[in-house]
């Protein structure tokens, strides 16, 4: 009778070890799929990233470059209006407020 109560014991154990096995590997292949999920996530806000990267360096040169070209216009503008009287006359009268309007 103790060796069958025995036998019992020892079914019962494996059962248990068996079940407590396959839930850790449940648990395993769960914890892979939501890492695998979240790289996935990190490598599309990465790519994501790189591309808003470039969009701001972009606008950083032309920024860059539109504000040389005004500098440039704004040396050219002084230097005319130093030289020439009637450039310097016509840049003293007040600009009509539809030219305003449409400069800013």
């Amino acid at each position: 009778m103790l060796k069958g109560n025995l036998t019992v014991y020892l079914v019962a154990a494996i059962l248990v070890v068996s079940a407590a096995t396959a839930i850790q590997s449940y648990r395993l292949n769960l914890s892979k799929t939501k890492a695998q999920h979240l790289q996935t996530q990190i490598d599309t806000l990465q790519r994501e990233k790189e591309y808003v990267d470039r969009l701001y360096s972009t606008a950083i040169e032309e920024l860059t470059k539109a504000r040389g070209s005004t500098e440039a216009t704004r040396k050219q503008l002084q230097e005319a209006r130093r030289n020439d009287p009637t450039t310097d006359d016509w840049l003293n009268q007040p600009i009509p407020d539809g030219v305003r309007d449409l400069l800013r």
